[in-house]
């Protein structure tokens, strides 16, 4: 019978893993087919599509080329430019060879970190480690990865020994004893990262074909992306004006700690006095399972899944106070109104009054709420009008986008004619007219822009900028016209989804701002602003040409443009603030680019390193600090509300302390107010 059961065995587990195949492969034809048939611009699949996912599911694996070896990358690197071939073929092995070599590579880690020879790890000898701004090639040979495991633990626990102190001398005497400590710590975290993995090699498999199917997506464009059902809820609720959430603000710190930044008001952790900022979230228990996960040796993405997503109502938190001491708390989400989908409102103090609305998102009725961006910001700009304002600054600073349909509306309170045009795959061009004839403002308009405004963001700034309805201030936006819907790619189920680029949108005039963004009508000096991605820095992004539509009438430049530009040039050029914002930006740059170095594994050559940026990051902290001499306040009308709400009293606080601070705004003030001439 024992030979009988184990020839049995093995078959059931060949069939169930050929079935797996057989699933993965008909969910990949399935997100090729959808994408042939809805995308904006299909793309053939050819070699060009292996390469992009065999690269990118390798990266997301080993993004430091330190766990696959030479030999790994070989044996799979016959797939680099037939594996469109073995997906359309329905030949999936590659899914399952994958999961063997690295579920074997990392075994391997694992097996040499618990036995590490702690002797090997002092930093003494002529060792240096490589840094390159380019991927590394997978070339490390199986014998040489401890070598490479050995300098990284080096590297590593001296530039945490580094970060500890300014004062290199107060260190110096300690190095090797708390570098010996680092390296302990180190190693264990490694372990306890790998067990993590490994303890759920069942998933593996499934996020595995997950990564193929979200790159087949951002193969045709990087907004098209794979979703599962979990996934596609969290992203429609983080368009709500409200949403679930324990109320926890949390980063991760220098070691790589998840540190509490904050807490909303109103929110479950808001009423857990044993919670504060500056705590460290150590571990994280599910009640309903009972697995818990330390987050020194998580997957972060895990981890944000769990506390910012939809599907665990309760989670236990271990945390360590400042102190050391532990503590657990266990929270449960309640719904706690969306900072980012909440107007920031104020007026100017001064004369002549000016109204300031910050727009976050351009978020919607998703949630069923009656409520969308263009009612509260109608609102909010019929309150501003009852104190008498002269002029509207409308801040798009960091506004990713959202609704088009929202940006739709928005526009039409401004502008009369066609607000935009959109085109889809066949060509066939639809026009937004504008929806709202009765109400048009008459006072002069800016809107400030960044290099994140994108989107939403982009199509309510062109058109208004396009009618001159508003003066654009700020620097170039993002570049992004696409537009996007989710939907499942087989109709036959709703586990697997994809936000599918299917139009895209263009400009009064039919010009397109993708890759191009905004250009604004008067540029100001913007901190990072080098160092933000824009549409066009994407591989995939897509290059879309301009249409041919009708000129609309009433297409002008703002009036005194001329005039308000040479003004605010000159203030520029005497501004202590923007002259620093000019100084440090292509420092800023410089750093985030980085460089091909090799560094010496001695304390001396790794502190240098890390304290290389000490000056630059006291200057961009203290310009941070610096506050304008403009001062807006609340509406009178908004006051008593804010005062008896305990979400409104922090969240006002932070939005004023923010104003304080903008110099953009206060120049964007003073164009108005040359404009106004008072």
């Amino acid at each position: 019978m024992g030979r009988n059961f184990w020839v049995v065995a093995l078959c059931v587990l060949v069939n169930f893993a050929w079935s797996q195949q057989l699933v993965y492969c008909e969910r990949f034809e399935a997100m090729v087919n959808f994408l042939k048939v809805n995308h904006l611009q299909p793309k053939p699949i050819d070699e060009n599509l292996s390469k992009y996912l065999f690269d990118g599911l390798l990266t997301d694996l080993d993004p430091n080329r330190s766990l696959l070896s030479k030999t790994d990358y070989e044996e799979l690197s016959g797939y680099r430019t037939q594996l469109h071939t073995s997906l359309l073929k329905k030949d999936c092995y590659f899914t399952e060879l994958v999961w063997n070599i690295y579920v074997s590579a990392l075994n391997r880690k694992l097996l040499y970190f618990k036995n590490i020879d702690a002797s090997l790890l002092r930093t003494e000898g002529s060792e240096t480690l490589r840094f390159s701004t380019e991927p590394f090639e997978f070339d490390v040979t199986v014998e040489d990865l401890p070598k490479l495991w050995n300098k990284r633990i080096k590297y590593i626990a001296l530039d945490e020994v580094a970060r500890l102190s300014k004062n290199k001398d107060s260190l110096a005497p300690f190095v090797e004893e708390l570098a010996a400590a680092k390296r302990s710590e180190i190693v264990a975290r490694e372990v306890c990262r790998i067990e993590n993995i490994l303890n759920k090699q069942g998933e593996l498999n499934e996020e595995i074909a997950e990564t193929l199917l979200n790159l087949i997506g951002s193969y045709f464009d990087p907004h098209t992306n794979y979703f599962n059902a979990s996934e596609a809820k969290s992203f429609m609720s983080g368009l709500a004006t409200a949403n679930k959430s324990f109320g926890l603000m949390l980063e991760l710190d220098e070691k790589e700690q998840l540190i509490v930044v904050g807490i909303l008001p109103g929110s479950s952790a808001a009423k857990v006095p044993g919670i504060q900022p500056g705590d460290i979230i150590r571990k994280v228990r599910l009640p309903k399972t009972g697995f818990e996960y330390d987050t020194a040796c998580s997957n972060m993405e895990q981890l944000a899944i769990i506390i910012y997503g939809e599907e665990e109502e309760e989670v236990t938190f271990e945390i360590e106070k400042q102190d050391q001491r532990r503590e657990k708390v266990t929270l449960t989400k309640n719904l706690v109104p969306s900072v980012e989908n909440t107007l920031t409102v104020f007026v100017s103090e001064t004369s002549p009054k000016v109204a300031y609305i910050k727009v976050s998102s351009f978020y919607s009725d998703f949630d069923g709420s009656n409520r969308g961006l263009t009612a509260d910001f109608l609102d909010a700009l019929l309150k501003c009008e009852n104190e008498k304002i002269k002029g509207l600054i409308i801040d798009l600073s960091g506004n990713g986008g959202g609704s088009v349909d929202e940006a739709h509306r928005l526009s039409s309170l401004f502008i009369e004619g066609p607000v935009a045009y959109s085109s889809d795959r066949n060509g066939q061009i639809n026009y937004y007219q504008d929806l709202i004839p009765f109400y048009k403002p008459d006072y002069p308009i800016a809107i400030i822009t960044d290099g994140t405004s994108a989107s939403a963001s982009e199509f309510f700034a062109s058109s208004m900028q396009d009618y001159g309805k508003a003066i654009v201030c700020g620097t170039a936006s993002c570049g992004k016209a696409t537009m996007q819907f989710i939907t499942p790619i087989d109709k036959r189920s709703n586990s697997d989804l994809c936000k599918v680029t299917a139009r895209s949108f263009f400009r009064p005039t039919g010009e397109t701002i993708q890759k191009k963004g905004i250009v604004p009508d008067i540029e100001l000096p913007t901190l990072y602003n080098n160092v933000i991605s824009r549409e066009a820095n994407f591989e995939t992004a897509l290059s879309i040409p301009k249409i041919q539509v009708p000129k609309p009438n009433g297409l002008r430049k703002f009036r005194k443009l001329k005039s308000l530009r040479k003004k605010s040039l000159a203030r520029i050029a005497a501004s202590p603030y923007f002259n620093e914002v000019q100084r440090v930006n292509p420092l800023i740059e410089k750093l985030a680019n980085g460089e091909n170095k090799e560094i010496p594994l001695k304390f001396q050559a790794i502190y240098e390193q890390v304290h290389s940026i000490d000056q630059l990051y006291a200057e961009v902290v203290a310009l941070d600090k610096l506050e304008t001499d403009v001062k807006f306040k609340n509406l009178n009308i908004d006051n008593q509300k804010i005062e008896s709400d305990p979400f409104s009293i922090e969240l006002n606080k932070m939005a004023l302390d923010e104003v304080r601070r903008n110099f953009r705004l206060a120049e964007v003030y003073r164009i108005l107010k040359d404009y106004i001439g008072k």
